[in-house]
């Protein structure tokens, strides 16, 4: 199975104040509930997060299972654009072979609690943690890598973090 390194631009100090608490305590708990209510308060502002489509009136319909790690999944929405992926894709498995532990590090950020909305790996970089990471990548010049570092540079200079998943 191979992985597919994607990433965006994500407004982590919004995702702070507003989802990050409730999703904790559905992770912890198991319960959807908190989430459901996020998804049906914010809908207008979601999107599919496969197809970045917005969100539908009739969205539980997209559920295939339902659980916190699915329902996150489509609730992180709010604060990134699923079509705006700057990641490295399929290269990573090569790429991160390549390069230090700093510099992988650099390119996935850390895990939040025990999110894994794709069950492949989730991590999330804060605004402060993602002007770290363009420092750490400075010198990478692989081909891919240049797109990631062009995409997070535009986080940065928007004050955002970043959001990268498999």
């Amino acid at each position: 199975m191979s992985f597919s390194h994607k990433a965006f631009a994500f407004e982590w100090s919004v995702f702070e104040l507003e989802l990050a608490p409730k999703l904790k305590l559905g992770l912890q708990r198991g319960d959807t509930e908190l989430l459901e209510s996020f998804i049906e308060v914010h809908r207008s502002s979601l999107r599919d997060p496969y197809e970045g489509e917005p969100l539908p009136e009739d969205w539980k319909n997209l559920l295939e299972v339902g659980d916190v790690q699915e329902l996150a999944d489509f609730a992180l929405t709010r604060y990134y654009q699923p079509s705006a992926d700057f990641g490295v894709g399929e290269e990573w498995s090569v790429l991160s072979e390549k390069v230090s532990e700093a510099e992988r590090n650099a390119m996935l950020g850390s895990a939040f609690e025990s999110l894994d909305p794709g069950r492949m790996g989730s991590y999330f970089q804060s605004s402060r943690a993602a002007v770290a990471s363009l420092q750490a990548l400075q010198n990478l010049s692989a081909g891919a890598a240049e797109t990631f570092k062009t995409g997070l540079r535009k986080a940065v200079n928007s004050g955002l973090g970043i959001y990268v998943t498999f």
